[in-house]
Formats: structure tokens, sequence, C-alpha cells
């Protein structure tokens, strides 16, 4: 059985030792996901960060980064500490992981791969 990006992106910070959730909700009656503040999937806590991820797939990362761009909350949260990342899994037998954290520096947001 295949394992979403979110399902994936959970285990691996859990594994990292980071307490980690679900993030989004789900809105009845208008069956949407909503993420938080427009982004954020799954929200860790460890190490002295906190971080809100939005988990994809590879082939959608940069996508996910302009939506975080385009969002007005996302410069404020990450000047006031939070990392703001996005994983992106690969499929294969053992999934592949790519990851990008946001950067802001005078209202910019800039990503640098880890």
């Amino acid at each position: 059985m295949t394992r979403s990006p979110s399902a994936l992106t959970i285990q691996r910070l859990r594994d990292l030792g980071y307490m980690a959730d679900i993030a989004e909700r789900w809105i009845p009656g208008a069956n949407i996901r909503k993420d938080l503040f427009g982004f954020g999937d799954i929200v860790a806590i460890g190490h002295g960060y906190v971080i809100l991820v939005q988990a994809t797939s590879i082939t959608n990362i940069a996508a996910r980064r302009t939506k975080i761009e385009g969002i007005e909350h996302a410069a404020p949260i990450l000047r006031n500490g939070v990392h703001v990342e996005v994983w992106g899994w690969g499929k294969g037998k053992e999934p592949r992981l790519s990851r990008e954290r946001a950067m802001e520096l005078e209202g910019t947001i800039s990503w640098l791969k880890l």
C-alpha cells in the first residue's frame, strides 16, 4: 500500500525526534481540506524548533513554493521563528525525499534546498 506524502512526512519527523501531527482540517459540507495558515499540512515541534510542513510529491514542489510565496501570513510566520518547509516525496521501492526551507529577508521569500 502506498502511503501519502503527509503520512511519510509525519513518520520521518517522528523518527527524527519531533512531535508531529496533522495541521490541516476537513471542512464538512464544503468537502475541502484547509491547511493551517493556508499552507501547513503538518506541524512539528522539537529540537528547539517549530516547523510547518507542506507535504507533496516531488513533482509539485515548485507549485507549493509558489503557493506559499503568495500567502500573506508566510513572511510574518517566518519572521517569528517558525520554519516553513516543503517536503516532496518521490515514488519507488524506498520513497525519495526532497526538502526546501523558506527564508524571509526584507519581505521577500527565498528557498534553501536541504
